[in-house]
């Protein structure tokens, strides 16, 4: 029941992110299909997800809006697998079973208040139960509002939504 309950809190969360009334502008992406779309983008790098269940960057040359992070900020795992002061957001893919695949991917994003990411519970955990029922799942380890990290932290965590559901859709093999 308790895996259930976070499935649905992780779906929520992610639904909330991706129809927030505030937006943040990102550029768009050039067109996968078309190579001689040069249309700019802010980040020329911006990262193909590589499918072997690695973490990849949202942002190969540093996020937006971040300062630079002092050296006693650093990323902490504890026991129950919260992970706290992320300042380098990334997107975890997790794939069905060959053959499973039903064609629909769905992002993650673990909660925690804000405080930390419960990354097994309500990432890892809910991902593989997408899996399950042939869903691809993107787990994103997204940065927590600080003022030590961030110019403006009340945008930061939605600008790493919103680049996850950029990367994804720029990646998804939409009609295959």
């Amino acid at each position: 029941m308790r895996l259930f309950f976070n499935l649905i809190t992780s779906v929520f969360f992610c639904l909330l992110f991706a129809s927030c009334k505030k937006t943040i502008e990102l550029p768009e992406l050039p067109s996968k299909t078309n190579p001689a779309d040069t249309t700019a983008i802010a980040e020329p790098n911006l990262p193909d997800i590589v499918y072997d269940t690695l973490p990849s960057n949202l942002y190969p040359n540093g996020a937006p809006g971040s300062k630079p992070t002092p050296a006693t900020y650093q990323e902490t795992i504890n026991q129950n697998f919260v992970i706290t002061n992320v300042s380098v957001p990334t997107i975890t893919p997790y794939l069905p079973a060959k053959g499973t695949a039903n064609g629909a991917a769905v992002i993650i994003c673990p909660g925690g208040g804000y405080a930390g990411l419960s990354s097994v519970q309500e990432g890892s955990d809910v991902a593989l139960e997408f899996n399950k029922i042939g869903v691809t799942a993107f787990v994103l380890k997204y940065r927590l509002p600080s003022d030590i990290i961030m110019i403006d932290k009340s945008i930061g965590p939605l600008q790493d939504a919103q680049r996850a559901i950029q990367i994804v859709r720029r990646n998804a093999d939409i009609g295959a």
